[in-house]
C-alpha cells in the first residue's frame, strides 16, 4: 500500500487522479494507493507531525521552498537515481534546481508559480489611464515607479468620478489572502527585485537578490539591506498611498473591483480555457522591474519520504504522474503551469502569446532563498511584512526580523 499526502483541488481534478490511480494499479497489481485529502495551508504542519510521527506517507506535497530543509533534515529521497537525464533535462532548469540540493533532485517540480500583473482594460479605459506596457521581451516591460504612477493615475481619477469603491489593486489571494499571507511568492518581489543576481557576489546588490548566506545560517545583511530596506519602503505604499486593500478582501479582480492582480500564470491559462472567458476585457503584462525583474518560482512539489518501506515503488508511482498522460489532462483542468518543456511544447494552449511570455518568465525566475531553516524564516517574514503594510518602520522592523530569524538559525550550526 502507498500513501499520498497531498492537498483536495476541486472534484473534477481529484477524479483524475483517481483515474491515474486505477491505471497504475492495473499496471501494477500489487501496489494499491490511499489519499490523504486535507486543506492546501494545512500541508506543512501536517508533514512535520508525519515525519516527526516516524510514520509519514510515502508521498507527500510540499512546496520547492522548502527542498533545503527537505534534503538537509533526511526527510526527501533523492529522486535523481529513479529518474533518467532525459527526464531531469526536460524540467525547466530554474525549478529543476529550486528542486535540487548539491545537484540531486529531491523535491519533484509539480506545478510552476510563474508572477504576471492581469489587468482590467475596461477599468483603465473608464479611468482615462493608458494601460501597462504588453511585451514579448522579459526587457520591456515596467518599473516600480511607473507602477506607481500608474496605480495613482487611476486611483485619482476613478475616486474624482465619484467611484470610491474600485481599487488600483486587488488584495493579495495567496495564502490566506492580504498582506503577510504568503512572502515566497508575493512580498519578495518587492524586496528581492531591488536586488541583482548579476551583481559582484557580496555585494549589497548580490545579497539583496540570495535573501541568505551561501550557507543558509545567517540573514542579517541579506534581508535587511538598503536596498531590502528600500524595496520594503516601495511595499508599503501600496498601503499608505491607498492603492490597495490592507485586509483579505476575496476575487476582488474577478468581480471587477480591481484595476489589476499581482498574481500568476495560472490565472491566465485559466482565462483562456474553453468557458474560462473573463466577463471583461483582461490583459497581460510582467511584474514591474527594479535592479532586475524578479519572480519566485516556487510551486507544489511532491517527494518521497526517504523512510519510505516502498521507495521504488513510490518514485514509480510520482513519475507516472508526471508523464504526459496524467499531466496533460492536470493542465487542462486545473489550468496549471507544467513543469516540463517538451510537453509545454505539445500543447496548443501554450502558443498564445501571452502564454509564451510567460514561458520567458518560467526560464528568469529564482527559487526561495536558501536555508534548512525556511521553515522558520517564513514564519518570521510573513508576519514582518503585514507590520510593515500597516504602517510599522520597515527599517526597524526588517533589522529585528533579520536577527530573530538568525537567533532562530542557531540550531542549525554545526
Amino acid at each position: 500500500m502507498l500513501r499520498f499526502l497531498r492537498q483536495s483541488y476541486s472534484d473534477e481534478v481529484n477524479a483524475l487522479f483517481a483515474s491515474h490511480y486505477a491505471t497504475f494499479s492495473k499496471a501494477y497489481p500489487n501496489i494499491k494507493i490511499e489519499e490523504e485529502l486535507i486543506p492546501y495551508g494545512n500541508l506543512p504542519q501536517k508533514i512535520q507531525i508525519y515525519t516527526q510521527s516516524g510514520d509519514a506517507p510515502d508521498i507527500m506535497m510540499s512546496r520547492l521552498d522548502f527542498t533545503e530543509y527537505m534534503s538537509r533534515s533526511g526527510q526527501a529521497l533523492n529522486l535523481t537515481d529513479y529518474l533518467t537525464q532525459a527526464f531531469l533535462s526536460d524540467l525547466f532548469t530554474p525549478m529543476r534546481e529550486a528542486g535540487s540540493s548539491g545537484g540531486r533532485l529531491y523535491l519533484m517540480p509539480w506545478e510552476g508559480y510563474l508572477p504576471m500583473v492581469l489587468f482590467n482594460r475596461e477599468i483603465f479605459k473608464r479611468a482615462g489611464v493608458p494601460t501597462p506596457p504588453e511585451v514579448d521581451k522579459l526587457d520591456d516591460g515596467w518599473t516600480v515607479e511607473q507602477m506607481f504612477e500608474t496605480m495613482n493615475a487611476l486611483t485619482h481619477n476613478l475616486r474624482k468620478k465619484g467611484d470610491t469603491a474600485t481599487w488600483a489593486l486587488e488584495s493579495s489571494i495567496l495564502g490566506n489572502g492580504g498582506p503577510g499571507s504568503n512572502y515566497t511568492q508575493y512580498e519578495s518581489i518587492w524586496i528581492r527585485n531591488m536586488g541583482d543576481r548579476s551583481a559582484e557576489k557580496g555585494s549589497s546588490l548580490h545579497s539583496t537578490w540570495q535573501g541568505v548566506s551561501d550557507n543558509g545560517l545567517t540573514v542579517s545583511g541579506y534581508l535587511d539591506t538598503d536596498e531590502a530596506i528600500q524595496g520594503m519602503r516601495n511595499y508599503q505604499r501600496l498601503f499608505s498611498e491607498g492603492l490597495t486593500p490592507k485586509s483579505a478582501i476575496p476575487a476582488q479582480f474577478q468581480g471587477a473591483q480591481a484595476a489589476m492582480s499581482m498574481n500568476s500564470i495560472r490565472q491566465i491559462l485559466n482565462r483562456d480555457k474553453p468557458g474560462g472567458a473573463s466577463p471583461f476585457d483582461v490583459g497581460v503584462t510582467l511584474d514591474p522591474r527594479r535592479n532586475m525583474l524578479f519572480g519566485c518560482n516556487s510551486g507544489d512539489a511532491p517527494f518521497v519520504w526517504a523512510k519510505s518501506k516502498h521507495p521504488n515503488e513510490a518514485a514509480a508511482l510520482l513519475a507516472y504522474l508526471c508523464s504526459d498522460a496524467c499531466q496533460a489532462p492536470f493542465f487542462r483542468s486545473r489550468g496549471a503551469f507544467i513543469t516540463r518543456r517538451s510537453l509545454v511544447e505539445k500543447l496548443e494552449e501554450y502558443q498564445k502569446p501571452d502564454e509564451q511570455l510567460a514561458l520567458k518568465v518560467a526560464d528568469n525566475c529564482d527559487g526561495a532563498p536558501r536555508t534548512v531553516g525556511w521553515n522558520e524564516y517564513y514564519a518570521a517574514i510573513n508576519p514582518a511584512v503585514k507590520d510593515i503594510a500597516l504602517g510599522a518602520d520597515p527599517e526597524k522592523t526588517l533589522r529585528g526580523t533579520a536577527k530573530h530569524i538568525d537567533d532562530q538559525l542557531k540550531k542549525y550550526h554545526r
